[in-house]
C-alpha cells in the first residue's frame, strides 16, 4: 500500500496557481467551476467535458464583518488568554486573575463596538 502525501507538488494545479496567502479581492468575479480540472480543460479543450467555465454576474456580499477602526481590543483579548495560560502553567494566581480581567475587557470592547453597514 502507497502512502498519500499532501505536499503542493501531489495537490494537483489549481494549489500552485494562486498566491499564499491570497491577495485581498483576489477574484472580481467569482468562478464557476464545473470540472475537476479546470486549468487542464483550458489548456487541452479538445480533451476538456464540453462545460466552459461561466462567472458570476456580480460576486456575492461578503458574510464576514470588518471592522476599519484601528481597536486594541483583540490585541487585549489575546494577550489576557496568553496572561492566564501562563498563570495556569505556573500556577501563579494573580497572572490567571490579571489574565481573565484582561480577556473579559477586551471581550466587552469587541461587544461594544458598532455594527458597520
Amino acid at each position: 500500500m502507497q502512502s498519500r502525501s499532501c505536499s503542493s507538488a501531489s495537490a494537483g494545479p489549481r494549489a500552485r496557481t494562486t498566491t499564499s496567502p491570497p491577495s485581498e479581492h483576489n477574484f472580481d468575479k467569482i468562478p464557476i467551476v464545473n470540472s475537476r480540472r479546470p486549468l487542464w480543460d483550458q489548456k487541452h479543450p479538445e480533451l476538456a467535458n464540453g462545460v466552459a467555465i461561466r462567472y458570476l454576474e456580480d460576486p456575492p456580499e461578503d458574510p464576514v464583518e470588518h471592522h476599519e477602526d484601528d481597536t486594541p481590543y483583540p490585541a487585549l483579548l489575546a494577550f489576557g488568554l496568553f496572561i492566564a495560560a501562563f498563570g495556569l502553567i505556573y500556577a501563579a494566581l494573580l497572572a490567571i486573575i490579571l489574565g481573565v480581567l484582561l480577556a473579559f475587557l477586551g471581550i466587552i470592547g469587541l461587544a461594544r463596538l458598532p455594527k458597520q453597514a
